[in-house]
């Protein structure tokens, strides 16, 4: 299948040359049952690997696959190419794609693997509503916020970016700055009821990221069908740097039908030279889906990180009382403990949820106690996969247990585990790592299923301790 790319120039300076994809999916109606998903997506021509053709021309191919599933059924798993062409003359751009994809309604969770040639893969993944666009009110698609927006022209554009009459290249990041910038927007409205005298206003407002309005603008429709599609820009030259709101409002005669809304950032270094790291991470923090957070998720994401935190950011977090301080904290945390920073991916979080998922599968004890708050668990969360797991099945007498192995932790170190009380509770009984449980009678104690080799670490032994 022929892989469709539109190229435009990009000189916004903070553009990360790292490998990295940047998304954003939209969601718009497709018929009666279903809802059309639009993943948008772009990449950076610097950072991609190329290998020369037999022409000398450099070539890049970087392979993606999107998985969507509710109640671990998959209903999408799809892979596919994109494929640059760059000449040694070419200079630095942003390459954009799209995909289109229908779902039913529903809640569904998403993953996105991307590879380019050696590189590490990046993998994005996160929940996802799919939203009814026919039900009996008005409801308004999701905003797509536009670098480029122009006539269609069959002869001379891609028809993967054409949007009814339009032809539209999408700002995935949802950034903007120039000399002359504006805000370019699309969306699309449904379900308008046409029994009635329709007198259909629209209005535009542009308000800070703390709900402060700032502008607003008013535009007069008239009589419609039961839909239409809107487009426009609005200049935003006297905007600071900053997070910024666009929320659009439809009204019929005076009565508000639906409104939605969506982030943008300004980000421009003509208007504010000194623009700091501070700054930097907000812009990175209203990005992230700390910002979306309820307070339930929030509290859950605390109670199974709060194992890599020190005593200190324990104590600073539970001083806070707001979602949105809480939210932030969380963020800051991971932050700062992002291995490369240059990667769209922090790689230690995705690895802890890794070990969050792995302990709520397999260390549960039902209704009881979820996998990550058992002594497995805990100790999975906090020093990581093990280079090797024993387990011990209970036999004549003797209890379950499991033996952990880390050979860089400390030097090598293990952690043993045995079901005391025959309920699958294997609790930690002793460790050679430091501040952890030491029990050095533990085997003559507990009498785990464990076949006694003589070695040091089963007997009465404080030498071999660590």
């Amino acid at each position: 299948m022929k892989t469709l790319i539109y190229l435009i120039a990009f000189s916004f300076i903070f553009q990360l040359k790292a490998f990295s994809v940047e998304f954003n999916i939209l969601q718009f109606r497709y018929d009666e049952n279903k809802t059309l998903i639009e993943i948008n997506y772009q990449l950076h021509s610097d950072s991609l690997e190329y290998r020369k053709t037999n022409d000398n021309a450099l070539m890049s191919n970087t392979k993606i696959n999107l998985i969507v599933s509710s109640t671990g059924i998959e209903s999408i798993n799809n892979s596919w190419e994109f494929q640059y062409n760059r000449k040694l003359s070419d200079t630095s751009l942003i390459l954009f794609d799209k995909k289109y994809f229908t779902l039913f309604p529903g809640q569904y969770e998403y993953k996105i693997t991307i590879e380019n040639g050696s590189k590490i893969k990046e993998i994005n993944k996160g929940k996802i509503l799919i939203r009814d666009f026919n039900k009996n009110s008005t409801v308004i698609s999701d905003i797509l916020l536009a670098h480029q927006i122009d006539n269609y022209d069959s002869t001379r554009n891609n028809p993967a970016f054409r949007k009814n009459r339009l032809f539209v290249i999408p700002n995935v990041e949802h950034t903007i700055s120039g000399i002359y910038p504006y805000l370019k927007f699309y969306y699309e409205v449904y379900n308008i009821d046409t029994s009635n005298k329709n007198n259909l206003s629209i209005d535009y407002i542009i308000q800070t990221g703390d709900n402060r309005e700032i502008s607003s603008f008013k535009k007069k429709k008239g009589d419609v069908s039961t839909s239409f599609y809107d487009y426009g820009m609005l200049p935003v030259d006297t905007l600071k740097n900053g997070v910024y709101r666009l929320i659009i409002k439809v009204y019929n005669n005076d009565e508000l039908l639906q409104s939605q809304l969506t982030k943008f950032y300004i980000l421009d270094p003509s208007r504010d030279f000194h623009i700091s790291n501070k700054y930097i991470e907000n812009i990175s923090f209203e990005r992230s889906p700390f910002a979306i957070m309820t307070e339930e998720r929030i509290k859950y994401e605390y109670e199974t990180m709060k194992i890599l935190l020190t005593e200190f950011e324990v104590e600073k977090y539970e001083l806070l009382n707001s979602l949105r301080a809480k939210q932030r904290a969380l963020y800051s945390f991971w932050f700062e403990r992002d291995p490369d920073t240059t990667t769209a991916v922090n790689e230690l979080m995705t690895e802890f949820h890794k070990r969050v998922d792995f302990a709520s599968k397999y260390f549960s004890r039902g209704d009881i106690m979820p996998g990550w708050k058992t002594e497995r668990g805990r100790i999975m969360l906090k020093y990581g996969f093990p280079s090797n797991r024993e387990i011990f099945r209970a036999s004549s007498g003797k209890k379950a247990a499991e033996e952990w192995q880390y050979d860089e932790l400390y030097g090598g170190t293990y952690f043993f585990f045995v079901d005391r009380f025959g309920d699958n509770s294997f609790l930690l009984v002793h460790s050679t790592a430091p501040n952890e449980i030491k029990n050095y009678n533990w085997f003559e104690e507990f009498n785990p299923a464990i076949d006694n080799d003589g070695s040091p670490k089963y007997n009465s032994s404080r030498n071999y301790d660590r």
